[in-house]
């Protein structure tokens, strides 16, 4: 597939470009301007599945991670490519990979790099604050906050939005209190996402997760709940609220990770205890937790 595209040239941004992918396309460009450092960005809507981008110039020198690795930077769903100079003429974007969903590609002068480095993530009454350094020379930027179950993939829940109005240099700190609502108890990891005003972008977890509890009213804290074991595994009943569904979690009691869930329209329910415990959480309607004993041994 070609895509043979006429120049377009606003404010130090050259064409973006969005489409449906299949497995390989080659992308045009024709550039009436130079720029004095110059990248292009892939973006991809499946971001768990790898892709490669190889560029080329005008003038026949190519650039890609396998070519000029030094020049690429590699996210999930991302790949930029830092070609330098660009002179005018046609350049040529040839992407590979397989089910990547919808493609975007853009670029444009980009004066430094855009990183965000150092999050802090401490928990202050209701609310949590949030400190953050973001490096290169930029004017607005717009953020966004999620949470995680993991540190990978970039896959989390939206919970917070902003847009900075002043310029940063080189390296400044922000700040900012998070309030997190409707979201479970558990063990979560904090990421955000910055753009600039010419779309690019980046993201950057941070270090070590956290434990958010659901401080929602206690009216939707379940009744009369009670929890045993019962031939080695978990049984736990509760009185009836008129809810259609409920969630039971198991958890390690050491480090909080969620080790099964199980959804139930019932009143009660039996989860097994996964190998290797002797201990495990029970979490049920977000909030109530009791540690339990069980004597099966350790694999």
């Amino acid at each position: 597939m070609i895509k043979r595209l006429a120049s377009l040239i606003i404010v130090g941004i050259f064409l973006s470009v969005g489409m449906a992918f299949c497995e390989s396309a080659e992308v045009l460009y024709t550039l009436d301007k130079e720029y004095t450092n110059c990248v292009f960005q892939v973006d991809w809507e499946n971001t768990e599945v790898p892709a490669s981008v190889k560029i080329t110039s005008p003038q026949g020198d190519s650039f890609g991670s396998q070519i000029t690795p030094d020049h690429v930077t590699k996210r999930p769903g991302k790949i930029m490519i830092n070609v330098g100079k660009a002179s005018v003429g046609q350049w040529k974007v040839e992407i590979e990979g397989n089910k990547l969903g919808n493609v975007n590609i853009s670029g444009g002068q980009v004066p430094t790099n855009l990183a965000i480095e150092n999050i802090d993530v401490i928990e202050k009454d209701k609310f949590y604050w949030m400190r953050w350094t973001i490096l290169g020379d930029r004017g607005d930027l717009e953020y966004k906050v999620f949470l995680d179950t993991d540190n990978q993939g970039f896959d989390g829940i939206e919970v917070d939005s902003f847009t900075s109005k002043d310029t940063i240099k080189k390296e400044t700190v922000r700040e900012r209190n998070v309030e997190i609502k409707g979201i479970s108890t558990g063990k979560y990891y904090v990421y955000m996402k910055v753009k600039d005003r010419s779309g690019i972008f980046t993201y950057a977890y941070s270090e070590p997760p956290i434990y958010h509890v659901n401080s929602e009213p206690r009216k939707e804290r379940l009744e009369n709940v009670f929890a045993s074991l019962l031939n080695d595994d978990v049984y736990i009943k509760w009185d009836t609220d008129g809810s259609n569904e409920f969630k039971v979690m198991l958890f390690d009691p050491e480090t909080n990770d969620l080790i099964s869930e199980e959804t139930t329209s019932d009143y009660s329910h039996v989860m097994a205890v996964p190998d290797g415990y002797e201990k495990v959480l029970a979490g049920w309607h977000r909030l109530i937790m009791r540690v339990l004993e069980t004597m099966k041994s350790m694999k």
